[in-house]
């Protein structure tokens, strides 16, 4: 049971912050106020959400371990790409709609792997991401 709750927590981590990446990068690329004001408070709810779970961890003996830069490259490079094609407020929400619908994808399939077995106080964290990234997804659907 302790090796799902660290890797759910090394898993939430990796999700949160691959978000936190494409977030910054995408609010550079958009033009639209109100779009990067969504992005600008859901960044901030992903930023808070980040240290409630780094400080979990850190009371369980984990190190938070940002995404290598490797990752953080093609996360960038993709964007750039896609951008430089399309700079649209809906092509902008499309790319993030699809980069959210994988993290709760993820989200929601550790909480039905092991969502029975893992502590209430981290099962209790993916439900929080789970819930936070369904009600961003909701709302970028107004920018299509």
């Amino acid at each position: 049971m302790e090796n799902v709750n660290k890797d759910s927590l090394h898993n939430l981590y990796k999700n949160v912050h691959m978000a936190l990446e494409s977030i910054s990068y995408v609010m550079k690329e958009a033009d639209d106020v109100k779009m990067k004001e969504e992005l600008a408070h859901q960044y901030e709810g992903y930023e808070a959400y980040a240290g409630k779970l780094a400080k979990e961890m850190l009371s369980r003996g984990e190190e938070p371990k940002e995404p290598n830069v490797f990752k953080k490259a093609m996360l960038w490079g993709s964007i750039k790409m896609n951008t430089l094609t399309d700079g649209s407020k809906s092509h902008i929400a499309d790319m993030l709609i699809q980069g959210t619908t994988m993290g709760l994808t993820e989200v929601m399939t550790l909480l039905s792997e092991s969502g029975k077995i893992m502590d209430e106080t981290i099962r209790h964290l993916a439900e929080e991401l789970r819930d936070m990234e369904s009600s961003f997804l909701e709302r970028l659907k107004s920018y299509l």
